[in-house]
């Protein structure tokens, strides 16, 4: 019962959020700090648009990386997202309101491929208003640094499913057929029609490395380390 619930907690919220993205966050979500490759945007009503450095990101968008495309994504919030290639990822529901943190949400899918997530101040206060979904799992955070990778048949070494790396703070995974903590340095997977289960080793492929042109610094505002993670600021 407690499972059954966890879901449906994060479901009605993710359906009240959708109901209000036309509304309150009509403002940009994310803005495309730094990108190696090309970057692909699809609106809910099918119109396409390719981005560049500087470009934002709103909600609705849904986000497609080419073989050698690196994006990272700067969440006003604060929170990152750094996409791999061969990546699709959907910003389904986003708001931030510094004044009205009940209403805030950060609610994507990762449909295909990988990215590391750094959450921001959404989810601070109410943890369902964070969620990260695939076609295996809900991954929601307690305030976290993590990797993700959804395997559909094109993972060399890995079966189909969600895959997580913890490197900071606690995640779980969330499906029909249980939830499962992850906490700091271990690998969890969720796979369809069975309960998240944590890895006895945290596979290699979960990890990526940007190319060096990935990580010039960009107008002032950070340096990512090899990983595509936030290194420093910038004064």
């Amino acid at each position: 019962m407690k499972n059954l619930c966890a879901n449906s907690r994060i479901f009605s919220f993710l359906l009240c959020a959708l109901l209000l993205v036309g509304n309150a966050w009509a403002a940009p979500a994310a803005t495309v700090t730094h990108m190696s490759g090309t970057l692909a945007a699809m609106k809910p009503d099918g119109t396409s648009r390719i981005l560049s450095v500087k470009s934002n990101v709103e909600s609705g968008d849904t986000l497609s990386t080419e073989k050698d495309t690196f994006v990272r994504l700067k969440f006003t919030d604060g929170g990152e997202v750094v996409l791999r290639p061969n990546t699709v990822f959907k910003v389904d529901a986003y708001g931030y309101d510094e004044n009205k943190p009940q209403e805030d949400s950060f609610l994507v899918s990762l449909m295909k491929g990988g990215a590391r997530f750094v959450s921001g101040l959404v989810g601070k206060h109410n943890r369902d208003a964070y969620a990260v979904k695939t076609a295996t799992a809900t991954i929601g955070v307690r305030g976290t640094d993590f990797g993700a990778l959804v395997c559909q048949g094109d993972c060399a070494n890995l079966g189909d499913g969600t895959y997580t790396n913890t490197y900071d703070g606690t995640i779980y995974h969330s499906n029909r057929f249980g939830e499962l903590d992850c906490a700091s340095g271990h690998g969890c997977f969720s796979g369809r029609g069975v309960a998240p289960v944590r890895l006895p080793e945290i596979p290699r492929e979960i990890d990526f490395f940007v190319p060096s042109s990935f990580l010039n610094k960009i107008g002032g505002d950070t340096v990512l380390d090899r990983s595509g993670h936030k290194e420093c600021q910038v004064r």
